[in-house]
Parts: structure tokens; sequence; C-alpha cells
């Protein structure tokens, strides 16, 4: 199975259409939604408005995984094949994390663990 981050090398960084976006980084969740003006990015009381639910879903994997400086392809059928690729991987990624780490009680403990796994995943 491969990594988040080589799945983002491989498929991503490969292409033509990309645009770099910065991020400061997240100290919560990210939640997706959508008001009145499109797609958006909720992350530590910043609001990033994106593009389509697609490009939103596809942040929000790696900005929960800790990646602050992410290429976005402007291609949305691309997105849709592939943020549900990484959401899968993401997800399993997080139960076992949580099954391993079951027994921790310290939030910043788990935080910091939790930040050494994704830097893993990622790089």
């Amino acid at each position: 199975m491969k990594f988040l981050g080589e799945i983002y090398r491989e498929y991503v960084l490969t292409r033509d259409d990309l645009e770099l976006r910065e991020f400061s980084p997240c100290a919560g969740r990210v939640s997706v939604g959508n008001d009145l003006f499109g797609w958006k990015l909720e992350c530590d009381g910043e609001e990033i408005r994106c593009r389509s639910e697609w490009e939103a879903r596809y942040l929000r994997v790696l900005l929960d995984a800790g990646m602050t400086e992410i290429a976005v392809p402007n291609d949305v059928a691309f997105l849709a094949q592939l943020v549900p690729d990484l959401e899968r991987r993401k997800k399993r990624i997080d139960e076992v994390f949580e099954n391993y780490c079951l027994g921790i009680r310290d939030r910043r403990a788990k935080a910091q663990i939790r930040m050494k796994v994704y830097k893993s995943v990622i790089e």
C-alpha cells in the first residue's frame, strides 16, 4: 500500500496544471462546508475558499496530514478520481493510529505522536 506522500509525488506533482497554495499549520480538525459563495474549509477559525467540493476534500486530507504547502491540480475530474483514494488511505491511517494510541490519555503526547506518524506518511 502506498503512503499519502508517495501518491502525492507520483500522481499530483507530475502534472502540468498545478497551483501551489500555502497554508498555516492547522492545530485542530479541518472541516469542509459550503455556503452561498461556494465550497470552503475551516481550520482554527480560518476560512479557506475552494473552487469545488473535490478541491476542498483534497485539501482537507493533506492539511489534516500536516502539509502546509500543497500543489492543487486544476482538473476537477482528476481530483474526483484521486480524492476517494486519498480519503480511504487517510481513514485507514487514522484507524491504525487510534488503535495504537488507545492507552494514551495525554492529549499532548497523542498529538505529538500523531504529528510524527503523519510526517513519516507524507515524506
